[in-house]
């Protein structure tokens, strides 16, 4: 004879639900039926008088839940129209407007004014695949954590989350869950088992992952991809997903979309292309970033300004504006929001690599004040005037909170914090076009790239100005008495400093090259995908 489990002690029998909620068994049974309501488990009763009799047992939480069909009835809604809005609730998802399984698929449907409207599972994953957006529903259904509360974007890193938080246990289908965003790599990561960022995670982790990853080469995708997966993500109820990917110069939007749910308004929301990222750049989350910042100001811009006409002023500062766009694309410089006639710029620092973004940085500076040179010979020829068109550059090293400022036409990058701060006080010391950094900034450059760059302080002794190389000061120490200069180098007064006067590109990047693997990740927010 068959042996019937004993029911929970909290669990529910069928007579105690309909005394409690006023149903009959036949309404209990016909939302059973429907999906309305768990279906129950058939246990022993507990009735000492019948205990080898079946029972039906529910769990407690079916109160709560004919409590939410009671309200939605009183509300007039019908028993189908419930059962969608509960369906899409066992999601975690406060229904859209209109959405409908496709059988009973409404008349009018409202497409999402915002990506927060979006009830269920998205994120948005950089061209580093670290994660930059994600909704609530994400956070708890696939990670089982709150991702936004992970300052350092390098800990955001897709790949390396899946195998850090409890996705193992929350999707049904790991390697299928896996493999449905592989085709979305598309070059941006190298192999898992060269990607310094997913060591940590252990031999057999980064093994699996370098099994399943897609050859090179494979077919281009399209702006907007879709596909149907068999998977759950517990405790939700939906068992089949549509995994939709938007994929944007910035990075992937990644939406699961319950497959019962009509994907009209997701689709037509999707195809404001420029709407969307610029949605997805205003709520990007802020990240604690290593950072090199460079900001350059253009010196006697005053008397300049003065000299000439508004309209070939502006001609001016545009056409140096122009020629500078070339090496901060090079370069990888992000634009930062700068006020006259200056300039900031972000360098951001690749994970597993520490000196790149000062790298660039420094051969950035080098390359716009060349640009500015060009474009001085060009205007002294022009005006056979006696400026002096030079550019005054700082530059620092340091981490700081980096993210976007909602701004129109469309949100600005800006970081946070002393780096900043401490590169435009150095732009504001130079004089005569020089350029000026950090000890900081240089000491996280390898000992062997030092051999490549000219650096050292100016001196004056009695016998006139001395060049002693490879050397630093503090701000304050170099400061004449009476200087317009001392009120303005105050708040960097004991900071370690020192001049650049040149460097040997080539055989930086050939120092580097060697000590590189053979292929890295881009950096975040990188170039379009050819």
């Amino acid at each position: 004879m068959v042996q019937l489990a004993e029911a929970a002690p909290n669990a529910l029998s069928l007579d105690d639900v309909c005394r409690q909620t006023g149903l009959s068994r036949g309404t209990l049974h016909n939302y059973v039926q429907r999906g309305l309501i768990p279906k129950p488990d058939l246990c022993r009763d507990r009735d000492p008088g019948h205990r080898y009799r079946k029972m039906a047992y529910f769990p407690p939480s079916v109160l709560e839940r004919i409590a939410s069909i009671q309200r939605l009835k009183e509300e007039g809604h019908s028993l189908d129209v419930i059962a969608d809005r509960l369906a899409l609730k066992d999601q975690g998802v406060v229904p859209m407007p209109g959405v409908r399984v496709p059988a009973r698929r409404a008349s009018k449907m409202d497409i999402p004014a915002s990506i927060t409207q979006i009830g269920y599972p998205a994120y948005m994953l950089n061209r580093n695949w670290d994660i930059e957006w994600i909704n609530e529903n994400a956070e708890r259904l696939i990670f089982g954590r709150s991702i936004t509360k992970i300052p350092n974007i390098e800990d955001r890193h897709f790949f390396k989350l899946l195998f850090t938080t409890d996705t193992r246990d929350l999707v049904t289908d790991f390697e299928a869950f896996v493999k449905s965003h592989l085709p979305l790599v598309q070059g941006d990561l190298p192999d898992p088992k060269r990607n310094p960022l997913l060591a940590p995670l252990g031999a057999d982790s980064v093994t699996w992952l370098s099994r399943i990853w897609p050859a090179d080469g494979g077919p281009k995708m399209p702006p907007i991809d879709r596909r149907e997966e068999t998977l759950r993500f517990r405790p939700a109820q939906p068992d089949r997903y549509h995994r939709v990917a938007a994929i944007f110069r910035e990075g992937t939007l990644v939406i699961w979309v319950p497959a019962i749910v009509n994907m009209e308004p997701i689709l037509d929301f999707l195809t404001g292309r420029q709407q969307v990222i610029t949605d997805l750049l205003m709520h990007r989350l802020p990240s604690l970033c290593a950072m090199a910042v460079l900001v350059a100001d253009l010196q006697n811009s005053v008397k300049i300004s003065a000299d000439l006409p508004p309209e070939e002023y502006f001609s001016l500062i545009t056409e140096i504006w122009t020629r500078m766009e070339d090496p901060f694309r090079l370069h990888r410089g992000t634009m930062g929001k700068h006020s006259g006639d200056g300039v900031v710029r972000f360098f951001l620092a690749k994970p597993g690599n520490a000196a790149d973004h000062v790298v660039n940085a420094l051969l950035c500076a080098f390359a716009i004040r060349k640009c500015v040179g060009d474009v001085n010979a060009l205007w002294k020829g022009k005006k056979h005037w006696m400026n002096d068109l030079v550019l005054n550059i700082g530059l620092h090293e340091g981490r700081e909170w980096f993210g976007y400022i909602p701004t129109t036409p469309a949100p600005e990058f800006t970081a946070l914090g002393d780096t900043v701060n401490i590169a435009a006080r150095l732009s504001g010391f130079a004089r005569g076009g020089s350029l000026w950094v950090s000890k900081q900034f240089l000491s996280t450059l390898p000992p062997d790239v030092h051999d490549h760059i000219v650096y050292g302080i100016r001196r004056q002794t009695a016998g006139g100005e001395v060049w002693i190389p490879k050397t630093y000061s503090r701000v304050v120490d170099l400061l004449d008495q009476g200087s317009e200069r001392n009120a303005k180098a105050g708040d960097i007064a004991n900071l370690s400093v020192t001049e650049i006067l040149q460097v040997d590109e080539p055989a930086i990047r050939q120092v580097l090259a060697a000590k590189s693997p053979p292929t890295s990740p881009l950096p975040p927010w990188g170039p379009p995908r050819s």
